[in-house]
């Protein structure tokens, strides 16, 4: 399992606070650049902790607008509940930084911080593997399957496509392209690492790239575009 687990892939959705509302929430990108006036960007640890999952926001669209947010920010600036926030969801920095992080902060030997380590490694993975698991299952995503496949060749993707889709649910692999050294579910939806010729683009009714896109909105922007 990778161990240097930060990734240059921000998922498309900020988290704001709405001027209209006077409410915290998930919106997407293109709804931010849209209507600028209407919004703030939420860019703290801090809001994302209180607000974010009251605002119906799922693990994993908290932990990767966290890591946007960690990507100009030490773990050292924040107080000790925004740190042990941003320590649960591990997959925003680097192994080195959070045993480092551990190692200072908490006088800790190495061997003590990386054990420590592992274990909000592996909280995090099933954390997520459970969030990707209820995208995956969600009526959104299948009836994305239904209406660019049809009935029978939807039930062909889940047949093909279960080794991957058991991946994703047991330890959250996405795939190559996505911070994991083995081929997993996107390969299968995008035909890339092991899935060229027999993922998504083997059914007829796929051969297009909307359909990726709206698949992929849902398993890993976490939202229905």
């Amino acid at each position: 399992m990778r161990l240097v687990v930060a990734k240059k892939i921000y998922r498309q959705m900020k988290f704001v606070y709405d001027k209209t509302s006077n409410k915290y929430g998930f919106i997407s990108d293109f709804k931010f650049m849209a209507d600028e006036n209407l919004y703030v960007d939420a860019t703290n640890v801090g809001a994302l902790k209180l607000f974010a999952y009251k605002n119906g926001a799922d693990y994993c669209q908290v932990r990767d607008c966290m890591k946007g947010i960690m990507h100009t920010t030490a773990l050292s600036d924040l107080d000790k509940a925004c740190s042990d926030f941003v320590l649960k969801h591990t997959n925003c920095l680097s192994a080195e930084a959070i045993i480092g992080f551990l190692m200072s902060e908490n006088e800790l030997e190495y061997a003590q911080a990386m054990a420590k380590y592992m274990d909000l490694r592996v909280n995090d993975i099933k954390s997520a593997a459970n969030c990707y698991s209820a995208r995956i299952h969600s009526n959104e995503f299948v009836l994305k399957l239904l209406t660019h496949l049809g009935q029978e060749q939807a039930e062909q993707f889940l047949f093909h496509a279960r080794i991957p889709v058991s991946d994703l649910e047991q330890s959250a692999i996405l795939g190559t392209q996505y911070g994991n050294f083995v081929s997993g579910i996107m390969d299968f939806i995008e035909s890339t690492g092991d899935y060229t010729v027999l993922g998504l683009t083997q059914f007829a009714s796929a051969d297009s790239e909307l359909s990726k896109k709206e698949l992929k909105d849902i398993l890993y922007y976490g939202y229905e575009s």
